[in-house]
């Protein structure tokens, strides 16, 4: 070859490493897709995230349950809001009659997905009790962890804008692109033990909080809440949608079904009448109109019931002692709007 040329087949030479980095590397995402990714106890692993969290309301509430009467669902506001041995008594219920099946950050799409899953021990059941809240339908958040881990092709079509509909699709192909936070907190547990089991408390709920209060702070500074609950707002028809759905097979079951709002604090309702009027009637509205003769019980405002900033954690989940007060008051309701379904069922001749 003349020195005056630039070219030489030795160039051309394959470094025979790479197809072999290539193939371990392909081989390693195969093993975490196939052999993690898409494994369902992967994503409950740690029993405090919001895919733990829904399991242990499954394995630990809905299964042992024996004869359900009242179906609590809804958002951590009324997790912590409804007590069932307070509710039980007050409705002279049965002990272990009430199951409060709410969770932390809950959506429509959840409380679906745990009646459909669990439809034959819940539809033994007479009344379902759902609370509704403004961030429940906001369309401008992004998919949940649990969306993520039970959405099907079909719903991740269907319920989001086209940024986030081109996400949840990919993330039906690739589960570990879905899987991200479960296989870190893996990893991490590898380190530091996990918690792998929720507590029961004494009321009959799953303990997802480090601590308990009688009483909470007097003031609060609400506007990170009303910032981030509003945050690109628009209502989701999807999200109506699938609480319609709820809806429409707790009725189809027997059920008597009924929408309720749990009160905040003061300060947030006269934050949010100044900044978000709009948003929150649009969201009124919805859940107002989901189907013909619902009743709907909208508590908004703590002092409407007696609740004082003190009975408060932060804008509106409530401490120990705003617990029995908002729970005697739902009882009250209830015995007024499901009087049929709560009477006692006649003794078998």
């Amino acid at each position: 070859m003349s020195h005056f040329s630039i070219f030489s087949f030795e160039t051309l030479k394959l470094d025979r490493k790479v197809p072999a980095a290539l193939l371990l590397s392909l081989a390693l995402l195969l093993a975490v897709e196939f052999g993690l990714a898409r494994q369902d106890w992967v994503w409950g692993w740690i029993a405090q995230s919001p895919s733990g969290i829904f399991d242990a309301i499954e394995q630990q509430l809905i299964i042992p349950a024996r004869d359900p009467a009242v179906i609590i669902m809804g958002s951590s506001r009324v997790q912590g809001a409804a007590g069932p041995r307070i509710l039980e008594q007050a409705l002279d219920l049965p002990n272990g009659s009430v199951l409060n099946l709410a969770m932390t950050s809950g959506r429509p799409f959840d409380a679906l997905m745990l009646y459909e899953r669990n439809r034959d021990k819940l539809s033994k059941a007479r009344v379902l009790v759902f609370e509704v809240a403004e961030f429940q339908f906001n369309g401008g958040f992004s998919p949940s962890e649990r969306e993520r881990r039970f959405a099907t092709l079909d719903q991740r079509l269907s319920l989001y804008d086209s940024r986030n509909t081109l996400d949840m699709t990919v993330g039906w192909v690739w589960r570990t692109y879905d899987a991200q936070g479960p296989l870190r907190r893996l990893l991490k547990s590898a380190v530091s033990p996990p918690i792998t089991e929720l507590k029961i408390t004494e009321d009959g709920c799953v303990d997802w909080r480090t601590e308990t209060l009688e009483r909470g702070p007097l003031d609060y500074d609400v506007a990170p809440e009303v910032k981030s609950m509003y945050h690109r707002f628009s209502l989701s028809q999807a999200r109506v949608d699938n609480l319609r759905r709820l809806i429409e097979l707790a009725q189809a079951d027997g059920l008597k079904v009924i929408l309720i709002q749990t009160p905040v604090r003061d300060t947030f309702v006269d934050l949010v009448n100044a900044s978000h009027a709009e948003q929150y009637a649009s969201y009124v509205q919805a859940t107002d109109n989901l189907t013909p003769g619902l009743p709907v019980q909208r508590w908004w405002r703590a002092s409407e019931l007696g609740i004082a900033p003190t009975d408060y954690y932060d804008y509106g989940h409530l401490t120990r002692s705003g617990t029995r007060i908002f729970t005697l008051a739902l009882a009250d309701r209830l015995k007024t709007l499901a009087p049929e379904a709560l009477r006692p069922p006649s003794p078998s001749p």
